[in-house]
C-alpha cells in the first residue's frame, strides 16, 4: 500500500506595491512556518502583526530601504514560534510597541527599532521565554513604564553584538532590563535616562559585556550598567564616560571583574564604581571621576584585588578609594586626587606620580588623551607576574606599552611635539597666551585670533586700525574734525585746530580762528566788523535812537 506524503516547503512570499501582496499585512495571512516575506524598499503602514506556533522571517528585498511604520498598539506580536529580521527599519512613531514575543525567540540583524513605547515592559522589545540575538542594530528611542526602556527579556538567552542603544527611559533598566543574564559584545549605550540602571543585568550565572562605551546616560544606580545575582560578571574592554547617577559602574550581588577599561569623567554621589561583594579591577583607568560625598573614584566591599590600575583627578569628599573589606592592592599608581588616594595605606608596589599622559581633557570622551608618553610611570611598571601581548611586563592602566606616545620636545619648552603646533619655537605651546600680530598660534588654538577685525571696516588691528571697535576709524579714512575720534588713526592730523593762538579752538566754538581777537568770551567791540565774542545776538553796531 502507498502512503501519499505531503512535503510543505519554506517558501519566498514578496511583498511590495506591485507584488500581489501589497501589505505586510496581507501577505502574513498565508504565510507558513519556515516562510520568508522579502519586502520591496518603500514605507509600509502596518496594524497588529501576529501568529503563533511558526517561525516567519522578515527582510528587505535589497538596498532600498524598507520602514515598517506601526498604526496600532504593538507591531509584532508572536507566541510560541520564532521572528527574524534582516534589513529593515520598524517605527512605533511613539505609540506601539514594536516586538512582544513569548515563548518565541527573536532573531534582528541590521535592523533599527526606534520610537516605541509600552505601558508595561520593553519600549521596544519584550521577549519573555526565548533567545534573542541582535546582530548589527541601533535601538532608540523608547520609553517602558516599568523596565527595558528598549529591551526587556525575561528568561532564555540575550546576546547583544555590534548594536547601538540610545535614548531609552525606563524606572529600572532604562536601556536593557535583562532578568536572567546576557552577553553584550560592541556595543554602545548612550543618552538613556531612568531609576536603576542603564543597563541592568541580572543573571546567578553571571552578566558579560566586553567591548562597550557607554557614554552620557543617566540613572540614580549603575548609569552605565548595573549587575544583579550572585554569580560572576564581567566588565572588560570598556568606555565609561559623562554618564551620571549614584554609581556609574555597580555590582550589587555576585561578583565583578572589571578589566582593561576606561571610567573616566563621571558624575557619581557614592563612587563611579561599587563593587557590592567583591571582585577585582585590573588594567583600568579610573580618571576625573566626581562625586558630591564619599569616594569618588571606587568604593570596594568585600574581597577585592586592586591592580594594575590608575587612579588619577578624581574629586569627592572621601578618597579616590574606600575599601571596606579585604582589598588586596599591588602595582596602582595614584595622582592628583582632591581628598586622598585610598582609605587604606598605599603598598610597597603602589605609587604616587605624575602619569604623563598626552592630555586629560575635561568633557572630552577621546581615550586617546589618557594614551601615556613612553616615559610615564605606567609604562611596563606593572604586576611583573603578568605580561603584555607583546611578552613584556603589564603597564598600570588600560593601555599597553606598544600604545605609548614617544615624548619629543625639539624645542625643549616642556611641551611635547604631539601637542605643541611648533616644536621648533619654544615661544609655541598650549597654555601660553596667544600675542597679537606676531604671525604665530602662541596658545596652540586656532580659535584664538592672532589678529582681528572686530568693527568689520575692513582693515584690522595688524593692519593699523587703531580703534578695532569703531568702524569709522582706520588708517586711510578721512580725519573729521571735533568727533573725538582718530578717524585715520594718524596723530599727527589733528581732529582740532588754534591757529591764531588765543586759547579757544575751532572745536571749542571759535568762529574766525585766523584772528586772535575773535572768541567765545570776547567782549563785542563797537564797530570794528568783528563779530569779536562769536555770537551773533551782540551787535557790532548800534542805532539806539532809530534815527
Amino acid at each position: 500500500m502507498l502512503a501519499l506524503v505531503t512535503l510543505v516547503w519554506a517558501a519566498d512570499i514578496p511583498v511590495g506595491p506591485t507584488r500581489p501582496d501589497t501589505s505586510i499585512e496581507d501577505a502574513i495571512q498565508g504565510a507558513g512556518n519556515g516562510d520568508v516575506l522579502v519586502i520591496d524598499g518603500g514605507v509600509y503602514p502596518t496594524g497588529l502583526i501576529s501568529y503563533a506556533g511558526k517561525d516567519i522571517t522578515f527582510r528587505a528585498a535589497g538596498p532600498d530601504p524598507v520602514v515598517v511604520r506601526a498604526t496600532g498598539g504593538t507591531l509584532f506580536r508572536v507566541n510560541g514560534g520564532g521572528l527574524t529580521l534582516q534589513d529593515l527599519t520598524l517605527d512605533g512613531q511613539g505609540t506601539a510597541q514594536l516586538v512582544d514575543l513569548n515563548n518565541s525567540d527573536l532573531t534582528a540583524t541590521s535592523v533599527v527599532m526606534q520610537d516605541g513605547v509600552s505601558p508595561d515592559e520593553g519600549g521596544l522589545v519584550d521577549i519573555r521565554n526565548g533567545d534573542v540575538t541582535l546582530v548589527g542594530c541601533t535601538l532608540q528611542g523608547g520609553v517602558a513604564v516599568t523596565s527595558g526602556g528598549l529591551v526587556h527579556h525575561d528568561g532564555g538567552a540575550l546576546t547583544v553584538t555590534d548594536t547601538t542603544l540610545a535614548d531609552g527611559q525606563a524606572p529600572v533598566g532604562s536601556a536593557v532590563f535583562a532578568s536572567t543574564g546576557g552577553t553584550f559584545g560592541d556595543i554602545v549605550v548612550t543618552g538613556s535616562s531612568g531609576g536603576s540602571g542603564t543597563l541592568s543585568c541580572r543573571s546567578g550565572g553571571g552578566c558579560t559585556v566586553s567591548g562597550a562605551r557607554f557614554e552620557g546616560n543617566a540613572a540614580v544606580g549603575g548609569a552605565a550598567v548595573r549587575f544583579e545575582g550572585a554569580g560572576a560578571h564581567v566588565l572588560e574592554d570598556a568606555v565609561v564616560c559623562s554618564n551620571s547617577g549614584t554609581t556609574v559602574v555597580e555590582a550589587d550581588g555576585g561578583t565583578l571583574a572589571l578589566r582593561r577599561s576606561f571610567v573616566f569623567d563621571n558624575a557619581a554621589a557614592n563612587g563611579a564604581v561599587w563593587l557590592g561583594s567583591g571582585g577585582s579591577v585590573l588594567d583600568t583607568h579610573v580618571v576625573g571621576n566626581t562625586s558630591g560625598a564619599g569616594s569618588a573614584g571606587l568604593r570596594l566591599d568585600g574581597v577585592v584585588d586592586l591592580r594594575n590600575t590608575l587612579v588619577a583627578w578624581n574629586e569627592g569628599q572621601g578618597p579616590a578609594v574606600v575599601a571596606t573589606g579585604a582589598l588586596t592592592a599591588a602595582y596602582n599608581l595614584y595622582f592628583a586626587n582632591a581628598t586622598a588616594d585610598s582609605s587604606q595605606a598605599l603598598g610597597a608596589t603602589e605609587a604616587v606620580a605624575d602619569p604623563l599622559l598626552l592630555g586629560h581633557v575635561v568633557g572630552s570622551c577621546d581615550v586617546d588623551q589618557l594614551r601615556p608618553y613612553t616615559n610615564s610611570p605606567l609604562v611596563d611598571q606593572g604586576d611583573p607576574a603578568l605580561l603584555d601581548g607583546d611578552g613584556s611586563r603589564s603597564d598600570i592602566g588600560a593601555y599597553e606599552s606598544d600604545d605609548a606616545v614617544p615624548f619629543i620636545d625639539a624645542d625643549n619648552d616642556g611641551s611635547p611635539a604631539l601637542l605643541d603646533c611648533d616644536d621648533n619655537d619654544p615661544d609655541v605651546r598650549p597654555g601660553l597666551e596667544e600675542v597679537p600680530c606676531n604671525l604665530k598660534d602662541d596658545d596652540c588654538d586656532p580659535a584664538t585670533p592672532d589678529d582681528s577685525d572686530d568693527d568689520s571696516d575692513g582693515v584690522s588691528v595688524c593692519d593699523g586700525d587703531c580703534d578695532d571697535l569703531e568702524p569709522l576709524v582706520a588708517p586711510g579714512f578721512t580725519e573729521a574734525l571735533c568727533t573725538g575720534l582718530d578717524e585715520d588713526c594718524d596723530p599727527a592730523t589733528p581732529d582740532d585746530f588754534d591757529d591764531d593762538a588765543d586759547g579757544v579752538s575751532v572745536c571749542a566754538a571759535d568762529c574766525d580762528d585766523a584772528d586772535p581777537d575773535v572768541a567765545p568770551g570776547n567782549d563785542e567791540t563797537q564797530c570794528n566788523g568783528k563779530d569779536d565774542d562769536c555770537d551773533l545776538a551782540t551787535p557790532d553796531d548800534l542805532d539806539q535812537d532809530v534815527d
